[in-house]
């Protein structure tokens, strides 16, 4: 995590300030300004947590909180009613600070003259008969079985 903070202050981001300024009207709570509960929820991110229920463990870690810049940690509650308290505005707006982060590391170094997408797929194996388009197919680990390819 100290990496990646350092790594964002010598890009000169400023994230905070960048979600301050663009995440108007956005629902705020009394320990954190929503900026903080968007870091929060991307530190965790990060750190490799895929659901808000396994973030109760930054709460009490003080070497955490002191590398991201927080004062306090917010409680798994707390983090999953600002996440629901987010309205389509709100998205939107995210999705602009997504675009404008893009676009600076997009032209980093320097401008690019290509651009290669590698794009990968999945062959799930279905088990039950509910899944919609699943069907029996190729699948490497159990042949004649009903998969879906994602």
């Amino acid at each position: 995590m100290l990496l990646i903070q350092r790594f964002c202050h010598r890009l000169g981001l400023g994230l905070r300030q960048l979600l301050q300024r663009q995440l108007r009207l956005a629902p705020r709570f009394r320990e954190s300004h929503p900026s903080g509960m968007i870091l929060a929820v991307l530190y965790a991110i990060i750190a490799g947590m895929d659901r808000v229920n396994k973030t109760q463990i930054l709460q009490p870690n003080g070497a955490f909180q002191k590398i991201v810049g927080l004062n306090k940690y917010p409680d798994q509650t707390a983090i999953c009613r600002f996440l629901k308290r987010l309205s389509p505005q709100h998205i939107r707006q995210l999705a602009h600070v997504h675009e404008i982060l893009r676009r600076s590391f997009f032209d980093r170094p320097g401008k690019r003259s290509a651009l290669v997408f590698d794009v990968d797929s999945t062959v799930l194996i279905i088990y039950g008969r509910t899944v919609e388009k699943a069907r029996v197919g190729y699948s490497p680990k159990k042949p004649g079985r009903r998969s879906s390819h994602t």
